[in-house]
Parts: C-alpha cells; structure tokens; sequence
C-alpha cells in the first residue's frame, strides 16, 4: 500500500508545472557548465536529459521541461521600462536594453544592437525567488542581485543599481529579436 502511495505521489509531481522555450532549459544540457554550483540542479558527470522523461523536444524545436524552476527564464528579454529610486519617472538609460539568457546559466546584455556585458548567473527559488548576475565587467545598469516577481513573458527585478546604488525595480518582457532604433 505504501508503494502504491508513493508511486501516486511521484506521478503527481512529475505531472506538476510545466513551461515551453525556444532554447534548452537548464536541466536538458546539466554538464555545460558542471563546474558552476547552480541551486536545486544536480550535475553528475552524465547527461540526464537522455533518460529524463520531463524534458521532451518537440517537432518545432522548443523544449518542453516539466517541472523546472529555471526554464521560464531562458530567452531574450528585453527592459520595458526602469524606475530607479524614489522617482516616478522612467530612467531612459535603460532605453533599447535587453538580456539574452541560454540554458546553459550564462547570459548576454547589450543595448539596441551593442552587447555590453555577459556572464553566469543564478536563480535560487526558495524561500525568495532570487536572480544573482556573475558579470564579465564592471556593469552599468544592471543589479548584481535581484528579488524576481513574475514568471512567463514578463518579470520584474527589484535590486540596487550599480551607477548610482539606487533601488530599481526594472521590467522585462520576453521576445523574439532585440530592440532596434526608431527614427
């Protein structure tokens, strides 16, 4: 009865949650970065996505992973708006920003067609959903550590930005192709 009970249970669990990417998410390729200590990821010296029946690929290419906490974060953002401080207003610094997140933890900036940094980072879920930035060089506008708040095409982070050590709360919305100028 008890192995009935759990086998119920762990079915429940694998059935819980799911998200689809354009990229591999974080658990399909678990020995690209083995030597980096990511949260709540096991990276033994073999790949898992090979036996691992919550990560599908689909006909289209996208990835389908079940369960994992990471995988809505990998793609291209781009920053909507920023609000730094205690002012209202919009901070046009962050005008044609985005961030290119792979599956593999590490991650691209730029703005409108400039890459101006990259990196590693790390997402931690619990007890506080947390994003921590690894930065290649000293970087301007984004924080190092950030409270995320949302999941799907649209996060907020809330940290300290590194030009002035102003709170920011900075919106990003998932996309297809980077920002260009407007004439």
């Amino acid at each position: 009865m008890k192995n009935l009970i759990f086998l119920f249970f762990l079915l429940i669990i694998a059935s819980c949650g799911s998200d689809k990417v354009k990229h591999p998410a974080p658990s399909a390729n678990p020995d690209a970065h083995a030597d980096h200590d990511h949260a709540d990821h096991d990276h033994a010296g073999h790949d898992h996505a090979a036996d691992n029946s919550n990560i599908v690929t689909n006909p289209d290419g996208t990835v389908h992973v079940k369960g994992d906490v990471t995988a809505f974060l990998v793609g291209l953002w781009e920053i909507e708006y920023a609000l730094v401080g205690s002012t209202p207003k919009v901070d046009t610094r962050y005008k044609g920003a985005w961030i290119d997140m792979k599956g593999d933890f590490t991650f691209t900036t730029g703005i409108y067609d400039k890459v101006t940094n990259k990196g590693t980072y790390k997402y931690q879920a619990e007890p506080v959903r947390l994003l921590n930035f690894s930065f290649e060089k000293e970087e301007k506008i984004l924080p190092s550590e950030a409270k995320v708040q949302g999941q799907g095409m649209q996060m907020v982070l809330l940290g300290e930005t590194p030009m002035d050590g102003k709170q920011s709360q900075i919106k990003l919305g998932q996309t297809s192709k980077k920002p260009t100028r407007s004439n």
